[in-house]
């Protein structure tokens, strides 16, 4: 199963063309080819990149970790890793960049 990303409207454009250019083999759709644009409500960013059947990458660390959490559970899904948002700035150039700690805004969920 081949894995496939969705990018958020808020998104660091650089961060899909050098994932596209550096391993052109990554499916990784960009805002505007799903009909995301700014003011679409989280819930549903998350609903349409869910029905493609991609991971969604946002900068957005302020309402998409509840949102995402709330999601979850109002779906009965059980994930894998959580929610991380990207930081914002550059990280493709940056040689700082550390991913974002895994948020505890998650509760781990039982499988049946």
């Amino acid at each position: 199963m081949k894995i496939r990303f969705q990018a958020d409207n808020d998104l660091n454009e650089h961060i899909v063309r050098a994932v596209k250019r550096l391993r052109p083999d990554i499916d990784f759709q960009t805002a505007p080819a799903l009909g995301l644009h700014l003011g679409v409500p989280d819930e549903q960013v998350l609903e349409s990149a869910a029905q493609e059947g991609r991971i969604l990458v946002s900068h957005d660390g302020k309402t998409m970790p509840n949102c995402f959490a709330q999601y979850i559970a109002q779906h009965m899904v059980t994930v894998q890793g959580g929610c991380r948002p990207v930081p914002a700035g550059d990280p493709v150039n940056s040689r700082e960049w550390r991913p974002a700690p895994p948020t505890d805004a998650i509760p781990p969920r039982r499988t049946l």
